[in-house]
């Protein structure tokens, strides 16, 4: 038996009403033009039409974009071959990595620590398919007041 699973990963946990699963007529499928999404049971289909999450039909509310295949929800601005950021808080192109989040202008004072560091780690343990767990064995910091501008211990 197969079944719809279409809409269910992310629509679910708004539209609890939308079912799991349903029972997927062997050769039959639908493809809704306005959100560009194919479905492979017909409740699915009519639900997508009828239902909807945060005010919007889930028609609306949902869609694949039609120049890079990247299922945009709810008010997301899409930008195509970007994804957003949560560290900068903006869209970034895909394969973008960002670790801090940067400073906000507004939230900088004259005076501030720096603090530089380093890690020395080992990687004797495979976790899992090749790749080893980084292990610190040697971590050095340095700190510098921005007023002083020396070295502090």
């Amino acid at each position: 038996m197969t079944h719809c699973m279409t809409l269910h990963t992310s629509v679910t946990e708004f539209a609890p009403y939308v079912q799991r699963h349903h029972t997927v007529k062997k050769n039959w499928s639908a493809f809704c033009a306005t959100c560009n999404l194919w479905f492979l049971s017909e409740i699915c289909f009519q639900n997508h039409l009828t239902h909807k999450v945060k005010c919007k039909l889930v028609c609306q509310w949902r869609e694949v974009c039609r120049n890079c295949s990247f299922t945009v929800t709810g008010d997301y601005k899409h930008e195509c071959f970007k994804r957003f950021c949560n560290n900068c808080n903006k869209n970034q192109p895909s394969g973008h990595f960002c670790y801090v989040t940067p400073l906000k202008q507004g939230k900088l004072t004259n005076s501030f620590m720096y603090v530089f560091f380093d890690t020395g780690c080992t990687q004797v343990f495979e976790k899992h398919h090749g790749s080893f767990e980084h292990i610190p064995k040697l971590i050095c910091a340095k700190q510098m007041c921005s007023k002083l501008k020396r070295w502090m211990t």
